[in-house]
């Protein structure tokens, strides 16, 4: 074999006819080798004929020179990589400097992935073909990247070439795909593309520490870094694990930064400068991705880190500076107290806002000398006061008038006014007593789910959603839905009036809570129309098939219900769509105390104006063209009329809410004694295992439950 390769190495460098075929030869035998001596026996060979064959670049910038044999510079390219990846773990887990054969390798491949993927001679077909790839283009880049010695600083022009090549692959049209990135993960992630390779994640956030901790921020340097962030976003999996990684926390910081320096180096230069407005912007995209995966807790630790401050001074560097039109005021600042806003739905997250906006930065009189210089940031801050400051009210209003307990063992009555501590281990639940704790550990199965919660915890997710802000945010849609009721039947009306062949008697109303204008998001659809907009609606544990049984008998005792609504909520990760009958919250809450036996406090949250819809007969038929007429409540054939696929999917609901309890965890998990702010807490804590690695969802015995 040894005699071979030295043939073979001989052929390759002599520049004949064969010299292509002995180079290709090489690469396979390294490739099927992959053995240490071998690799650093041939990689200056591959290396030199890579340059003798069409040299790359001189800079990044320029055009390449088209490679004369683009597929076989690749196959060569991959062989060298898919060692040098390897190689280069080994390095770090011995915190060696590696050899300059390996950063030579990984420096001359990237300069050739660089001139292939330009002129499109690599497709994404051809990508897609390549095992191994994710290595070649994507992994072995970033991760190189983050070999350094203190003699070796991070190099800029190392960090531009990186983001320049994935920027050709993702983002530009030789990939095939608008969205790049998003193809090439779906293509690839079942088959032989990982992308998510810890040690390609701890690199990420490596370099990310160490740019946003320098003395003097490089703005060139966090530019291009930034930007291959914002890629990698786009997988929620590989953001999960940045999250892990305090990813919010850093992103944060640099936010806040940038906005100091903004302020303090001439707003006017700072805004037009590329880098510097660049940075901004792809660090707020990023802090996005990472607050979507991480939810209500990574929003909670961004605004105590300092985001609204830095939001606030940069949105008024860009209504008195502008940026030449590169971005807009969204990209700036818009878009982030979107995101705020939706999460203030969260008891937890108000809590830290009620601090932050009354503090002397956002008083109503510092405020407004801004607001008075820009119409869109005085109708973007006024909104997003507006929106915050509602829910506090009703915060406030739901903690009078429900009458729930914050003590997490059911059978507890202790009153609200009490003191409660927090269970240490899952950190959701809540105990007026050490008696109370030790009970619901045994008794009441809390040790299960807490084992399992602490657990996912103590790897760096984001702690589970407290029971008290599932149902305060179960208040806040119900509560503000029944504020604007008669929009939602006025489009309802109009979706008639516009589709007057639609046949459907019950029309479905959509509102995405994601947004603070979230009126906007107002939307009317048949009832096949929005089977296929929401397939998997959650609503106290069943489907669609239970939504209009339910509203079918209420509409037979109380015409003032309805109508149905879907609504997309701020949840970790991914979006949660939830379905409900409106009625009005106040009379709910008065059902709910009465079946504790507690007394109403006659605390309205919100008196709607009165509803001429119902009122007037002529609308009314025209919102309701086929009366419900008189039916057997144990018969449902009429369900069966109006979805006429649901068969498939009541036995998909059915497998997906099938009961199959979460296997019993050894040992046990002491509770603390941090503690909790007096209140009203809301439903109990589910003692099932989350639902997902990114948080717990007990169930939905908050939401709109079945009337007894």
């Amino acid at each position: 074999m040894n005699r071979r390769i030295e043939t073979l190495k001989k052929r390759a460098l002599s520049g004949k006819e064969d010299s292509d075929d002995a180079l290709e030869k090489l690469a396979s035998i390294l490739l099927d080798k992959k053995d240490k001596r071998t690799y650093y026996g041939l990689i200056p060979t591959l290396l030199q004929s890579l340059s003798r064959h069409t040299p790359p670049p001189s800079f990044v910038g320029q055009v390449p020179t088209i490679p004369s044999n683009g597929r076989l510079v690749f196959t060569v390219l991959k062989a060298i990589e898919l060692i040098t990846f390897s190689t280069l773990y080994q390095v770090r887990s011995v915190n060696s400097v590696p050899s300059p054969a390996v950063l030579h390798s990984v420096n001359t491949g990237a300069r050739w992935r660089y001139g292939l993927l330009w002129p499109g001679i690599i497709s994404s077909s051809d990508i897609a073909n390549t095992p191994g790839v994710a290595d070649v283009v994507f992994n072995l880049p970033i991760y190189a990247l983050t070999i350094r010695s203190p003699s070796r600083p991070i190099n800029v022009q190392d960090i531009y070439l990186v983001a320049f090549t994935l920027a050709d692959l993702f983002d530009s049209p030789h990939s095939g795909q608008p969205d790049g990135w998003e193809d090439f993960c779906t293509r690839f992630g079942t088959q032989h593309l990982k992308v998510t390779k810890p040690k390609t994640c701890d690199g990420i956030a490596q370099v990310l520490v160490q740019l946003c901790q320098e003395r003097a921020l490089n703005w060139k340097a966090l530019h291009y870094w930034l930007r291959i962030l914002r890629w990698t976003g786009r997988s929620v999996t590989f953001v999960l694990k940045l999250v892990q990684r305090r990813a919010v926390y850093f992103l944060t910081h640099l936010l806040v930064r940038v906005s100091r320096h903004i302020n303090s180096h001439g707003g006017a230069a700072a805004m037009k400068d590329l880098h510097v407005s660049g940075v901004w912007v792809m660090g707020v995209v990023c802090l996005e991705y990472a607050v979507r995966s991480g939810g209500f807790d990574s929003v909670i630790l961004a605004l105590e880190t300092g985001l609204l401050p830095a939001l606030w001074r940069v949105a008024v560097a860009f209504e008195r500076y502008g940026n030449d039109d590169q971005f807009t005021a969204v990209h700036f600042y818009g878009g982030s107290l979107d995101n705020i806003a939706a999460h203030s739905m969260y008891r937890s997250v108000q809590k830290v806002l009620v601090k932050i906006l009354h503090k002397p930065l956002f008083s109503d009189a510092s405020v407004q000398e801004y607001l008075d210089e820009s119409a869109e940031l005085e109708s973007t801050w006024r909104a997003f006061k507006e929106v915050v400051d509602r829910r506090v009210r009703l915060k406030n209003q739901f903690e009078v008038n429900s009458g729930l307990y914050y003590c997490s063992y059911p059978k507890c009555t202790t009153p609200p006014t009490s003191k409660f501590r927090r269970c240490a281990g899952c950190l959701t639940a809540f105990y007026c007593s050490v008696e109370c704790q030790k009970t619901d550990w045994k008794e009441g199965k809390h040790k299960q789910f807490c084992v399992q919660v602490s657990r996912r915890n103590s790897e760096g997710y984001s702690r589970c959603t407290e029971d008290r802000d599932i149902e305060f945010q179960t208040w806040i849609v119900k509560a503000e839905l029944w504020a604007i009721r008669e929009k939602l039947l006025e489009r309802q009306i109009a979706y008639r009036r516009q589709h007057p062949n639609e046949r459907s008697s019950i029309l479905v109303n959509t509102v995405d809570f994601r947004n603070m204008n979230y009126q906007d998001s107002i939307e009317a659809l048949s009832l096949d129309e929005a089977e296929d907009y929401s397939p998997n609606v959650e609503y106290s544990g069943g489907g669609w098939r239970d939504i209009l049984s339910d509203f079918k008998k209420l509409r037979r005792t109380d015409k003032d219900v309805g109508p149905v609504v879907v609504v997309t909520l701020p949840r970790t990760k991914v979006f949660h769509q939830v379905g409900l009958i409106l009625r009005n919250p106040d009379d709910e809450l008065v059902e709910s105390r009465s079946r504790r036996g507690k007394q109403f406090v006659d605390n309205r949250a919100i008196e709607p104006k009165p509803n001429h819809i119902f009122s007037d007969p002529d609308l009314f038929a025209e919102l309701f063209p086929e009366s419900f007429g008189d039916y057997d409540e144990d018969d449902d054939d009429w369900l069966d009329d109006l979805l006429p696929h649901q068969g498939d999917l009541e036995a998909e609901q059915h497998e997906e809410h099938s009961p199959s309890g979460p296997k019993s965890l050894p040992s046990s998990q002491s509770i603390g004694s941090e503690s909790a702010q007096s209140g009203v807490s809301n439903s109990r804590p589910s003692n099932r295992a989350p639902t997902s690695t990114a948080e717990s969802l007990p169930g939905l015995r908050g939401f709109f439950n079945k009337r007894k």
